[in-house]
């Protein structure tokens, strides 16, 4: 089976997010617009007061605070499981891949790093559910 891209995100992920007590503990209050882009296509996750609210597609005029961009070849190796080194979390492909981005309010993204680090490692659980 192939894995879903992170660009995809649904309902269904929204629900995994919203319902993980690791998630809730470190988002207790955090509201951040996040921006989740592959190759063609991205979104944006609204998240408010700790939920994911909702997930748009990215519009022209869409805001958003922080945003993460790679290729889907990227965005694949970091859904693959178990992950290849240097794609384990958001910090390590920071660290060591190239085409992979962290854009826009880095002090928002500083101040919920550990909130959007498990948000972003829910992905790969939403990506390999049947």
């Amino acid at each position: 089976m192939t894995p879903r891209a992170p660009d995809a995100v649904d309902d269904g992920y929204a629900s995994l997010v919203n319902a993980d007590p690791e998630f809730a503990l470190a988002a207790r209050t955090m509201s951040v617009d996040l921006l989740l882009g592959g190759s063609s296509r991205a979104n944006v996750l609204h998240f408010v007061d700790g939920r994911l609210a909702a997930i748009r597609p990215l519009a022209f005029d869409a805001p958003w605070q922080v945003g993460l961009r790679a290729s889907d070849a990227t965005w694949s190796r970091f859904l693959a499981d178990p992950p290849p080194p240097t794609y384990t979390d958001l910090w390590a492909m920071r660290a060591r891949v190239e085409d992979f981005r962290i854009e826009g309010d880095t002090l928002l993204l500083a101040r919920w790093a550990r909130a959007l680090t498990r948000a972003t490692n829910l992905l790969r659980v939403w990506a390999h559910a049947a």
